[in-house]
């Protein structure tokens, strides 16, 4: 069957729409770090960065990853109760979080090998409350096509917490000046999506019967979806609690630094591409049994797109970052040009992995999590074995490789539905 170009054509539009915003998200950061590299030490990116890493790992746990059963809930009405149950188990472990903090924040604060961060850690619960609602939010834009509002709340959350972070850090001196100007952005993005969805929404009443059979029907997410989802933000966020306790803080700066500039902006692409693509691609297995034709296109998209900056940064990474950031950051630039194969992996794989959860194969996202955690782990043992830091990039970046190459070819296979396979 020939494809059909309106179709063709409608895809391309809703990746350009979505690419168009998160394009000028993901640029504003990045020219925004040079700034903040001259306002901010590499110990304190370093801090940031033990912040980043708990938030990303909170949401993971707050969602419980029912966001995904938003997009794929068969009525409106079911997505918005699955919402709303999201919401509530969000703001209950943001609770239980905060009164974790309160009772054991010093011991926290000294497990990561940096006590001063106990005087902010309290940030953290809201931070991941905001999180969690806004990355639900998001996916029910996608079911409802508003990519255009998707891509201007992308840049207002990323235009606010970039010059939140510039005035804090100039005005105040505070160290958590970088922390607290990401927690009131994402507040800021928030308020803009209610208000323009606040009057096209009408909320379900509460039916506990309904709830609990939705609950059910989609309990995949939470009970191998999720697991499998913290092991993949463990894997990416571990280094940053581990990496200040074996090296330094300035260490994990560095490192956090490399991936604000190199995998942010290839994750908010990727995350773009991978919105459109699942909704293309469950449209077409619903059609036509496969999303190969989908899949493939995706795929060379994507490696047109990330080849040259990849091959840039493998030649001259330490000179871009030393010329850009000052001399103290060169090093930053030595492990941006280790990690540029796995950022290329990550850009072109991660957004296709979404066939896996399209066909439900949640188990076997599990089962690559684990391995890509394990990984994960024996190269923080290996890089701590041989106190040697570019070591230790070496390694994460191989795991990474081998993950994402890995998910896609995974996700190859099962793109088309085993009776419609051909030979």
């Amino acid at each position: 069957m020939l494809p059909n170009p309106r179709v063709k054509s409608e895809y391309a539009r809703d990746v350009l729409t979505l690419m168009s915003g998160t394009t000028v998200a993901q640029a504003i950061p990045v020219v925004i770090t040079p700034v903040l590299t001259r306002i901010y030490s590499p110990a304190e990116f370093g801090l940031f960065a033990v912040y980043m890493a708990l938030i990303s790992i909170g949401t993971m746990i707050a969602t419980g990853r029912l966001e995904m059963a938003v997009l794929i809930a068969r009525k409106d009405s079911e997505a918005l109760r699955l919402s709303l149950v999201s919401f509530a188990i969000s703001g209950v472990f943001s609770i239980l979080t905060l009164f974790v903090i309160v009772i054991w924040g010093q011991q926290i604060a000294e497990l990561t090998g940096q006590p001063e961060i106990k005087s902010w850690l309290y940030i953290v619960p809201f931070s991941i409350f905001l999180f969690s609602v806004y990355k639900v939010l998001l996916h029910w834009l996608n079911r409802k096509k508003h990519y255009e509002l998707m891509s201007q709340t992308r840049v207002i959350q990323s235009g606010s917490i970039s010059a939140l972070q510039v005035v804090v850090g100039v005005a105040t001196k505070i160290v958590p000046g970088l922390a607290l100007a990401d927690c009131l952005g994402r507040a800021v993005s928030l308020v803009l999506i209610f208000r323009r969805i606040k009057h096209s929404v009408k909320l379900p009443g509460f039916n506990r019967v309904k709830q609990y059979a939705l609950i059910r029907r989609y309990r995949k997410f939470p009970f191998l979806g999720s697991p499998a989802s913290l092991l993949n933000i463990l894997s990416l966020q571990m280094p940053y609690l581990i990496i200040p306790a074996i090296f330094s803080s300035a260490v994990a700066g560095l490192y956090f630094l490399v991936f604000r500039i190199l995998m942010m902006p290839i994750s908010v692409l990727g995350e773009a591409m991978l919105e459109v693509f699942r909704n293309k691609a469950m449209e077409s297995l619903e059609e036509h049994g496969t999303c190969r034709p989908v899949f493939i296109k995706t795929l060379s998209s994507l490696v047109m797109i990330g080849l040259p900056p990849t091959l840039l940064l493998m030649l001259f990474g330490a000179e871009i970052f030393a010329f850009v950031f000052g001399e103290e950051w060169r090093e930053a630039g030595l492990y941006a040009t280790i990690l540029a194969p796995m950022a290329l992996f990550r850009l072109v794989c991660a957004p296709l992995g979404g066939v896996l959860f399209i066909r439900e194969k949640l188990a076997l996202v599990l089962m690559l999590q684990s391995l890509f955690l394990l990984m994960v782990i024996l190269s923080l043992i290996l890089g701590w074995i041989n106190q040697d830091p570019v070591l230790l990039v070496i390694f994460l970046s191989v795991s990474g490789c081998l993950f994402y190459l890995l998910q896609a070819l995974s996700s190859f296979r099962l793109s088309t539905i085993a009776s419609n396979r051909t030979a």
